[in-house]
């Protein structure tokens, strides 16, 4: 069991988030821990909606961005524990219509498995739309025949690509008979009892807190293409603390577990080849302060979040921000509070280093550039 934290430095913590919510690009901050199967801090800080001056509370949704993954990957994973799906078996057979098609690669040879970590071949594809536009955009089906081509061999590389998220969403709805945002709800929101969580793709829901650019100003709901899967739920910080318990596997007596342990530990082992970042299936591996961590990071116009899981630790850091600015110095306090060591302090001679390393910009590029 975890040491109790003392009331003076949850007391800390809510200062810091006072204080990082005075940036014009942090219109508020919702902060979320867990820690032996409980969520032991909840705290918001800020305004969801500057306008009208309502304040953001430990219950307010908030856009997530591509934290959105591993909530994707979950609802994968229940349909593959029963059966539905294959994790090894050709991500088009479950398509339909909406098939992946090769260009270098082979895309019969594209595994669910290869879309859940980034290693199905297929590249960046970024394409947003407002929901007011007059002109709705493309069915998935139509994105994935437009962009959905296999550019590397599946399996040799890891390339971040929104797009495989996209082909999941559409395998999970297509599967499951009914759409993605209803399967998701039911696989893995109401279990869990993620009671502000949904995908309502570009219209957020109400009361949700409202996303600001760098200036303040107030960004129109607006989605990523047709790619739910990748980044379209909105949540709590106490929800995906919940989420995050569950994937630790120390929920309180009687909860449910979602997946098996054996389920749980594939998804957090590493799907990518050597020398490239490190993923497993919907989760971000590496380390903080030395400390082996199972993350996923979230960012769009007007949204910064991080979900943090640290197994060693039985320990979940929840950070949603409405904004363009991320509290740093507030996490690496969360940090510590969970137990991590502390942070060796940099030295001169390596920030020296760091100093006259720093590239110089070429005069032929430096400068404001518009154009269309």
């Amino acid at each position: 069991q975890a040491p109790a934290v003392p009331v003076s430095r949850w007391d800390d913590v809510q200062a810091a988030m006072r204080s990082f919510v005075r940036d014009p690009a942090a219109p508020s901050v919702s902060v979320a821990v867990a820690m032996d199967g409980r969520i032991v801090f909840a705290a918001a800080a800020g305004l969801a909606d500057r306008t009208r001056r309502v304040a953001a509370t430990p219950a307010t949704a908030y856009s997530v961005a591509s934290v959105s993954k591993p909530i994707t990957a979950t609802a994968v994973m229940r349909l593959v524990e029963r059966g539905v799906i294959g994790l090894d078996e050709p991500a088009n057979r479950y398509l339909g219509a909406a098939r992946l098609r090769g260009w270098e690669g082979d895309a019969d040879a594209v595994t669910v498995r290869h879309l859940l970590s980034h290693t199905a071949g297929l590249p960046e594809h970024l394409d947003f739309h407002y929901a007011d536009e007059r002109q709705r955009p493309p069915p998935m089906a139509t994105t994935l025949a437009r962009y959905g081509v296999v550019a590397f061999e599946p399996g040799s590389l890891h390339q971040y690509a929104n797009l495989g998220y996209g082909a999941l969403a559409a395998i999970v709805a297509r599967q499951s008979r009914r759409p993605f945002g209803e399967a998701v709800q039911r696989e893995v929101f109401a279990p869990l009892g993620m009671g502000r969580a949904s995908v309502r793709g570009a219209r957020a829901p109400q009361a949700a807190a409202l996303r600001y650019d760098a200036r303040g100003r107030a960004i129109a709901d607006y989605r990523l293409f047709e790619v739910d899967g990748a980044s379209a739920v909105h949540a709590s910080a106490s929800d995906l603390a919940r989420f995050g318990l569950m994937h630790l596997g120390v929920l309180p007596p009687g909860a449910p577990r979602l997946l098996s342990d054996a389920t749980i530990s594939l998804m957090q082992q590493r799907a990518t080849p050597a020398g490239g970042a490190a993923y497993g299936l919907g989760w971000e591996l590496g380390d903080e302060r030395g400390v082996p961590v199972v993350q996923h990071s979230g960012g769009m116009p007007g949204v910064r979040a991080r979900l943090t899981l640290v197994p060693t630790r039985r320990a979940v850091i929840v950070v949603l921000v409405n904004g363009e600015a991320w509290p740093e110095a507030l996490y690496e306090r969360l940090l510590s509070i969970v137990g991590l060591p502390d942070p060796a302090p940099p030295s001169r001679a390596s920030g020296s280093a760091a100093t006259a390393a720093k590239p110089e910009v070429s005069q032929a590029f430096a400068g404001e550039w518009r154009g269309s």
